[in-house]
């Protein structure tokens, strides 16, 4: 690919995508952008350095947002949630055409441990549980207490207790009776504990995916070759005088950072360390005779059928924006291995975080590179003749084309489509393994 800011598009009549480089890349038209052409990336207060230095390196000025209004704010953007703003719905019909943003309308489907419950549940009795049968069994209490009752009772394993809107490791308990898991008054998820977890060096991990939605009618989903491997930082059992020792049980680095063994894995060539790249794992797994191809192939399947968890939600949600443009999402699957290699999902993260530190962003720099680049932005706002003859001669364009929103402009479905699309998400036929 051209390290130019810009690359023409492959079809005639498209304007130009901005183009984004990885680490240890430079541009060849200089470090600095063309002051001209003004270009502003807009990100909500908060954003990590990681995100900040892959849009300073492009040259973009950047805007600080506070109020997830998309009416205040034009061309590209980057949403973060903040504590502050989590009961703040986002009104997409307030999306300018040239607005491209990291958000996505009802992903909260599969994001919100609650809602991935239950819509988990509804593919499996749809489709059957030979096919969705990646997602450990979750309840939610205090609606579903009765039927966890009895399968504490029957199962003798341990659960896991979650909020259904937490991170890092927040709220998480391990029980194993359900009177330990006390009066509750708001929903918490409450899902069983994998007991035979693949273990390396006697320490249970769970893998860091990211998967990108670019659309959901027709769906488009990219999953990234590389993700983070994050390990407890005790050895791991089962016994019950150890289920409340986090650091055996949940593997959430913000969490482990609190163990004084904690040390990064920061040569992506060695085994060491509490956080691996998941390329570093593969290595591994390799190096000890495992089949990686049909990991990769079960991972695919998960993200794929994930998303089909919630797609008919993210659907509905998503009539109210007005432009193909307007909307991406990055969103990271964690992901556990029982001992037989097989990978169960654990929960889905709404907003992954970046974190500085050099084997994340070993990571994720290029991870942010790409996305960028398979998202496809363009300058939206109308550029006089001047700076056109100026973009030409800079970047070797014959052409340079005015975006136009008709492009991308959403057309209402037929009566006829809406069947087809009802017959969809009804038909067994379309998600047998053969067709995924």
């Amino acid at each position: 690919m051209s390290k130019q800011r810009l690359r023409p598009s492959l079809f005639p009549g498209y304007p130009p995508y901005l183009n984004f480089v990885g680490p240890g890349e430079d541009y060849e038209d200089g470090e600095k952008l063309e002051e001209d052409l003004g270009l502003e990336f807009t990100v909500a207060r908060g954003t990590g350095p990681v995100i900040i230095d892959c849009l300073s390196k492009f040259g973009f000025k950047i805007i600080e947002w506070t109020s997830r209004n998309l009416r205040s704010v034009r061309g590209p953007v980057w949403d973060r949630l903040l504590m502050t703003n989590r009961d703040i719905k986002m009104d997409y019909t307030q999306a300018d055409s040239g607005t491209k943003i990291s958000s996505f309308p009802g992903t909260n489907s599969i994001c919100r441990k609650d809602l991935l419950c239950e819509n988990y549940k509804i593919c499996k009795e749809n489709f059957g549980e030979k096919i969705f049968d990646f997602h450990p069994e979750t309840f939610n209490i205090p609606v579903d207490l009765d039927l966890l009752k009895k399968r504490m009772y029957q199962s003798k394993t341990a659960w896991i207790v979650k909020p259904p809107t937490g991170f890092a490791g927040k709220g998480i308990r391990v029980v194993s009776k359900s009177n330990q898991i006390g009066d509750v008054k708001s929903t918490v998820t409450v899902q069983q504990y994998l007991m035979n977890p693949f273990l390396i060096k006697g320490l249970k991990f769970d893998i860091r995916l990211y998967v990108l939605l670019t659309s959901i009618d027709p769906l488009k989903i990219y999953l990234y070759n590389d993700g983070l491997v994050r390990f407890a930082t005790d050895p791991f059992s089962t016994k019950e005088e150890d289920l409340g020792n986090n650091f055996i049980h949940i593997t959430n680095s913000n969490l482990n950072k609190g163990n004084k063994v904690f040390t990064y894995g920061e040569d992506s060539d060695e085994f060491d360390g509490h956080k691996w790249s998941f390329k570093t794992l593969l290595k591994y797994l390799e190096l000890e005779g495992h089949d990686c191809s049909e990991l990769w192939r079960n991972l695919k399947s998960i993200a794929l059928k994930t998303i089909l968890c919630g797609r008919e939600d993210m659907i509905n949600a998503f009539k109210d924006v007005k432009s193909d443009y307007n909307c991406f999402k990055l969103l990271g699957f964690d992901v556990m291995l029982d001992e037989a290699l097989k990978p169960w999902l654990l929960e889905v993260n709404n907003f992954p975080s970046f974190e500085p530190e050099g084997l994340d962003r070993s990571v994720n720099e290029p991870l942010l590179a790409e996305m960028f680049n398979i998202v496809g932005f363009h300058i939206t706002e109308p550029l006089d003749q001047l700076k056109k003859n100026a973009i030409m001669d800079m970047y070797g364009l014959e052409i340079v084309v005015d975006f136009d929103p008709e492009i991308y402009k959403r057309n209402p479905p037929t009566d006829k489509e809406k069947t087809m699309q009802e017959y969809e998400l009804t038909d067994p036929e379309l998600i047998k393994e053969e067709n995924l």
